[in-house]
């Protein structure tokens, strides 16, 4: 992951953009730009394109500049096909493909990019600044307005507060929602004034920073919708799901970095264990929670270990116990600026510690339950697509 922090304001910047409450999450590389009425920053892992890739980026022209948190997985198709209408590339890396994108086809062009992001884009032409968020909103990106009605956004509840003007307010309505439901609503926070950039949403500030408004460029309904309709009633085949797989793990695997995996032992972290494999390619790293208490039928351990020794994986095991929730919830609670609801949420900070020592990428089942019945819940709601 990385980090991207920024404030769009008709004042004069009276000091540099401090980047020290994103660090962690881009300790490669941190660099900020003021460009007209915006300061961009940004704090870089690295993954695709390490030599040149560097952030903030211009296109080849100075035309536009990024500052971009995630990874465009059809990248290189975009970049054929952007290259073949004349469009000139610097470098490597998929945050050119974003730069080339948004000159060729507006903010409609972010429709056309498949992968996870969140970025703040700046036009020199217009003098306006573009935020824009992934159609899944699997990439945080946080906005609001300061004292003075600058725009500032980031990646982070924490970082936002940093900016000049910004308060820490705390929204009672939304701190109730989340004691009740465990989350706020909508796209509010915990705190008064700031909201989540809405998935698949662009929010365009102008040059001068009164004005802002939205512009909607992508929508998983409406994805999933055509995509029935393709089908026309076909019930998919298990090779049609095996294909989608398949293409989604390739396209993942798209990194200049190590990459390993996290390993439940269930079906959708299975099938991304396997489909990393390679006959002539070193084994896989794999990276499985267990539980201290001997015999514990809510372990999955036993299964990742199962399918480790079936697939030739390297996994590491990671044991978790009572003194993590004292030791780890702190920690946790920080990068999340606020209270988390899910105990298995240290479970995964705990994996993703080991996990950071050896690589610095990793895949998993994420999201698999809803398509793969991972639970039962799923076969009894009738959310789980036919196989």
């Amino acid at each position: 992951m990385c980090g991207i922090l920024g404030l769009i304001s008709d004042t004069p910047p009276g000091q540099a953009l401090d980047l020290g409450a994103i660090r962690h999450r881009g300790p490669d590389r941190q660099s900020s730009v003021t460009l007209g009425s915006a300061r961009l920053g940004h704090a870089r892992l690295s993954i695709i394109d390490l030599s040149s890739g560097a952030q903030p980026m211009s296109d080849v022209d100075g035309l536009v500049t990024t500052v971009f948190n995630g990874e465009i997985y059809n990248h290189l198709e975009l970049r054929a096909e952007l290259e073949a209408r004349g469009h000139r590339f610097a470098t490597r890396s998929d945050t050119e493909v974003i730069l080339n994108a948004y000159l060729a086809w507006g903010v409609e062009g972010f429709g056309r990019l498949r992968g996870m992001f969140a970025f703040a884009l700046f036009d020199a032409r217009s003098g306006n600044t573009v935020l824009a968020r992934d159609p899944f909103g699997i990439k945080p990106l946080f906005w609001a307005r300061s004292r003075d009605g600058a725009v500032g956004f980031s990646s982070e509840l924490g970082a936002l507060f940093t900016l000049p003007g910004m308060e820490a307010r705390p929204d009672f309505t939304s701190v109730l929602e989340t004691l009740t439901y465990r989350h706020a609503f909508g796209l509010d926070t915990l705190y008064e004034g700031v909201q989540r950039l809405e998935p698949g949403t662009a929010l365009v500030v102008a040059a001068q920073a009164g004005a802002v408004f939205h512009v909607r460029f992508g929508s998983v309904t409406a994805e999933v919708e055509r995509c029935r309709a393709e089908q026309a009633g076909r019930i998919p085949s298990v090779q049609d799901v095996r294909e989608r797989v398949r293409d989604s793990v390739e396209h993942h695997t798209l990194a200049d970095v190590p990459l390993g995996c996290f390993l439940s032992g269930g079906l959708d972290s299975s099938v991304v264990a396997s489909l990393l494999v390679r006959p002539d390619g070193p084994p896989v790293n794999a990276y499985a929670a267990g539980f201290e208490s001997a015999g514990s039928e809510r372990s999955e351990l036993p299964y990742a270990q199962l399918v480790a020794r079936h697939l030739g994986l390297n996994l590491h095991p990671v044991t978790v116990g009572a003194a993590d929730f004292v030791t780890l919830a702190p920690r946790l609670s920080g990068s999340l600026n606020g209270p988390f609801s899910e105990p298995a949420d240290i479970a995964m900070l705990k994996l993703s510690l080991r996990a950071a020592q050896d690589v610095k990428v990793v895949l998993s089942g994420e999201g698999g339950d809803e398509s793969f019945a991972g639970y039962p819940k799923y076969l009894a709601d009738g959310m789980a697509g036919p196989l």
